[in-house]
């Protein structure tokens, strides 16, 4: 490996044995080894310049191979790695000597301008045109018998084309890596005989330039699903690094994203490949969970942009530690704090049912700003897509909550719910606490008879804008009691409470 001193990286060391054929700018066929071969256009200016006598190139190494041994005798074959500088194309692209771009007159120095003749080049400024642009910052470059992560690897270009010398096909492959501003171009030339017996070697070498070790960069970077940052940088930039920087020192826990959320999960040593598989999992369904809650409430213009967190704990006594929590609490989400918490746990519920649940929560937050949603609505809505069944990939429909069917149809059998008046009206004060369980399950009742009620005989049509005009007002004014008036205006509570009966007993 040869060590770079200029910049922060190092790179594994490259070819070239003698002086490299000269590079042919047309189709033209050797007749005595019968092969045709075309130097590619964006090709045509590739740097063979031992004297480095551009301003753009800034570094180069080169590493030649033991002699391979064929028809032909005894062949030498080896790597060279070049660093271009496209920024610098501004600057004077006259001949320059070393590293300087002092411009120097071709007749000041006849060893430039014999090199210049010899390699029949003209100054280039980048090894490729029109490129893609990557985000990696400093980096160096791995040997290849390191182990490396496969999140890791860089993209490249890759070209192959075949030239000829002293009656031999030579074969040059280039990787071509853009990154951090800079071109790096790992070139490989050998005789065509040898192909096959090459092509794995080959292989492993243009594909060596990989990000082994961040230097004086956040930590941020080296975060599986970090790529998500690139939807909204200045918002989830700072989000993604608070939440890398508060496990900083927790070696139980470990972090990932996705496209909607930021996934903090905690795990036992022994468990952790297990663990990790059992987060993805939950991160990928609350990921098309997400874009259901889109389905039934659109994106709007006062919406709060956000990146979730997604917390996830290893059992129940970490969850209660965490949040302080006791009792049947399993999955909640914090307004200040912005975090969903759910624990990884077998019990009576369901994870994901749970994480559905505070995932529209958390959801609703951002939805309705300043707006104090009822509690019928906003828990009614919790369960309605925490009850959800996936039908296939990104396909899911309301369902059964099996968490509440029971207890509301035992509610309804025995007369003791709350006057569906009455609940519709109820904050916080009034919800929770002792019975909570069971104004949970009236609650989800009565958004899954608005929901989906229209399909029985029950329905009455005047009902279908109830819930349009809750959300309606409630977004506008943030007066959700404004909001209960207005949607139930002119409903008679009596046959509306009548037809809900029905549907708990019969519908559900």
């Amino acid at each position: 490996m040869i060590k770079q001193t200029l910049l922060p990286i190092s790179l594994l060391g490259m070819v070239l044995l003698g002086p490299v054929p000269a590079q042919k700018t047309i189709t033209k066929k050797n007749k005595q080894m019968g092969v045709q071969y075309k130097v590619p256009k964006s090709l045509q200016q590739i740097p063979i310049n031992p004297v480095n006598d551009s301003p753009h190139l800034k570094d180069r190494w080169s590493a030649t191979k033991k002699p391979l041994y064929g028809k032909g005798g005894a062949y030498s074959w080896g790597i060279s790695v070049f660093e271009f500088h496209p920024k610098e194309m501004g600057r004077n692209s006259a001949v320059t000597e070393g590293n300087s771009h002092k411009a120097t007159k071709p007749a000041e120095n006849k060893t430039l301008e014999r090199m210049r003749a010899r390699n029949r080049f003209n100054d280039f400024k980048s090894f490729l045109a029109n490129s893609p642009q990557y985000r990696v910052k400093n980096f160096e470059i791995q040997d290849k018998k390191m182990q490396q992560r496969r999140g890791d690897k860089l993209p490249y270009r890759h070209f192959r084309w075949v030239s000829g010398s002293g009656g031999v096909a030579w074969v040059q492959e280039a990787a071509v890596y853009r990154t951090g501003g800079k071109e790096i171009a790992i070139l490989v030339l050998y005789p065509d005989e040898f192909r096959k017996k090459l092509a794995r070697t080959v292989r492993t070498v243009i594909t060596s330039l990989k990000v082994l070790k961040k230097i004086k960069a956040d930590k941020a970077h080296k975060i599986p699903g970090e790529k998500f940052v690139d939807i909204d940088p200045k918002l989830r930039r700072p989000l993604l690094d608070k939440a890398a920087l508060s496990i900083k020192n927790l070696k139980e826990w470990d972090i990932f994203a996705t496209k909607h959320f930021i996934v903090l999960y905690s795990s036992e040593p022994k468990k952790k490949a297990k663990t990790r598989a059992f987060a993805r999992h939950i991160a990928s369904r609350m990921d098309e969970m997400h874009d259901v809650y889109e389905k039934y409430f659109p994106p709007h213009k006062k919406m709060k942009k956000w990146w979730s967190v997604l917390r996830i704990c290893r059992n129940g006594e970490e969850f209660n530690r965490y949040g302080g929590t006791s009792g049947g609490v399993i999955g909640w989400f914090n307004p200040l704090s912005k975090e969903l918490v759910i624990f990884n746990g077998k019990g009576r519920f369901s994870v994901e049912t749970v994480a559905f649940h505070e995932g529209w929560h958390q959801y609703a937050h951002f939805w309705f700003p300043g707006a104090h949603l009822h509690r019928w609505f906003d828990e009614g809505h919790g369960d309605f897509f925490g009850s959800m069944i996936r039908k296939g990939k990104k396909h899911w429909i309301p369902a059964k909550s099996k968490m509440r069917t029971a207890t509301i149809k035992s509610l309804v059998a025995t007369k003791k719910f709350v006057p569906v008046n009455a609940i519709v009206r109820w904050h916080t004060d009034k919800f929770y606490g002792p019975g909570a369980a069971n104004y949970y399950a009236e609650g989800w009742a009565i958004v899954d008879f608005l929901r989906r009620g229209h399909k029985t005989p029950f329905w009455k049509k005047e009902w279908a804008k109830i819930l349009p005009t809750y959300i309606k007002v409630s977004l506008e004014t943030k007066d959700t009691d404004k909001a209960i008036e207005a949607a139930f205006k002119g409903v008679d509570w009596e046959k509306f409470q009548s037809a809900w009966i029905k549907y708990v007993k019969r519908g559900l």
